[in-house]
């Protein structure tokens, strides 16, 4: 049946390609997946893609950036399924694409990220955390970025709401530790996405890579391997950290 048979497995930015990975590898071992994305054409994409494997998953368009949507989707889970055993809060964009110096940044890029990011990890947060303390079981692992840890320039604003979702990962993880509660996070480095791929230039790609000891770009599978860890038994003696999966680039 798998390490993760019949958990209930919520994963936000379930249509990206870190989310597809973490998706795909979670139900292949045994997980009921609830895929979140704002996107339904790539959480169509996403149900193909796994449905080609033999697995499947249920498909939730939603923005989690707003907090009544996400309480009531919340709801909706519990109704059909009882509980939620697993909170993977990937949702997240760094808008790259329109990354400038901070002395010329736009607020409204802040408050997008801010939304995108860290508003995220908070609705669903605050709607699971509930439940698992009431049964005392849970855990929930938080997408951050090597970006909060090592400050790339032209994207400070970024930096700073993952670092925020940093934080709140270390509070929280205070909060329902007692309770039996693993909160953990995750933080990539340049990885094969899509993002990346396509909307970060070459030329800030090459300088990066050229930092990276282990001499390779990250994998969407590197992470979702590390989710998998973070979200099992194995994993219950750490509470409140922030892995670093960046090929060494930064280390702690």
């Amino acid at each position: 049946m798998g390490a993760f048979a019949n958990r209930i497995t919520v994963v936000t930015g379930a249509a990206g390609g870190i989310g597809s990975a973490i998706s795909t590898r979670f139900a292949s071992e045994g997980a009921h997946v609830i895929a979140v994305d704002k996107n339904e054409e790539w959480l169509a994409i996403l149900r193909d893609v796994m449905a080609d494997k033999g697995l499947t998953t249920e498909l939730l368009p939603l923005d989690c950036s707003d907090y009544d949507a996400v309480q009531k989707a919340h709801a909706d889970i519990i109704a059909a399924h009882g509980r939620v055993d697993i909170l993977i809060n990937n949702c997240g964009q760094s808008a790259r694409q329109k990354q400038t110096d901070f002395t010329d940044s736009d607020p409204a890029i802040w408050d997008f990220l801010i939304d995108t990011n860290l508003r995220t990890t908070l609705n669903w947060s605050r709607a699971v955390a509930p439940g698992m303390r009431e049964r005392q079981s849970g855990k929930i692992v938080n997408i951050a970025s090597e970006s909060a840890i090592y400050g790339d320039p032209k994207l400070v604003d970024y930096a700073a709401v993952k670092g925020g979702v940093i934080g709140f990962t270390r509070g929280l993880a205070r909060e329902l530790a007692p309770f039996g509660i693993n909160v953990n996070a995750v933080s990539p480095g340049v990885t094969r996405t899509r993002a990346v791929i396509d909307g970060v230039p070459k030329h800030i790609v090459d300088a990066a890579m050229a930092q990276i000891p282990r001499g390779r770009m990250c994998e969407p599978e590197d992470m979702a391997a590390v989710i998998r860890f973070l979200a099992s038994e194995d994993a219950i003696g750490i509470v409140g950290q922030n892995i670093i999966v960046n090929g060494g680039r930064t280390m702690q």
